[in-house]
């Protein structure tokens, strides 16, 4: 959480970071940490940020998805609550306090 927090070469105005859960419970998984945890060993996934076509929402919804081009992938927020809500059952963000682990 720390490490997230500390992106952006120190610029980044976050403070917290949400989870998307089902009811009170973190929705997610190893599959999804796993191809995160790929896809930044990855230069054309992990490289070239950009606010507009290459932000932090078309990486989350990768890898939740799986696929990056899957019809979905928009720099905005709703598409990534779309693609959360459609493979996770997302229903709500809550905040994390680092106490959770992945299944």
């Amino acid at each position: 959480m720390h490490e997230f927090l500390r992106r952006l070469g120190g610029c980044n105005p976050s403070v917290t970071v949400f989870v998307s859960c089902c009811d009170d419970a973190p929705v997610g998984g190893r599959a999804i940490a796993n191809r995160a945890l790929s896809a930044l060993s990855d230069p054309s996934l992990a490289h070239g940020y950009n606010l507009l076509t290459k932000n932090c929402r078309q990486f989350s919804q990768y890898c939740v998805s799986g696929s990056v081009d899957n019809g979905l992938m928009d720099f905005s927020f709703s598409n990534l609550e779309d693609v959360l809500k459609r493979e996770l059952g997302m229903n709500s963000w809550r905040v994390w306090d680092g106490c959770w682990e992945i299944a």
